[in-house]
């Protein structure tokens, strides 16, 4: 499992949220089709200073290509070192 899976199952379990930070589930037919969380800190390095997060983004593969993601609403804004040494994109959305 990734480290970043492993740090969003931790905050879900005991619901180890923050006021504003949240995650959510799309369900289809009871069955949970995706789930994403909502966080102040992800594993983007604070020192970037981005925040909030949508982050752990998970789409069940059965589901993949209905965007459930909302992948096509945002624009990337680069790659970027993780606070596990991997490498991730970031994305932006103007609300």
């Amino acid at each position: 499992m990734e480290s970043s899976s492993i740090f969003g199952a931790e905050k879900m379990e005991p619901n180890d949220f923050e006021n504003n930070e949240r995650a959510l589930v799309t369900l289809r037919d009871d069955d949970a089709a995706a789930f994403c969380t909502f966080t102040n800190r992800d594993e983007m390095p604070r020192e970037y200073g981005c925040g909030p997060l949508i982050g752990f983004l998970f789409v069940a593969e059965k589901y993949r290509g209905n965007r459930l993601s909302e992948k096509y609403s945002f624009t990337k804004v680069g790659d970027y070192k993780t606070i596990y040494g991997s490498v991730d994109q970031l994305f932006s959305k103007t609300l």
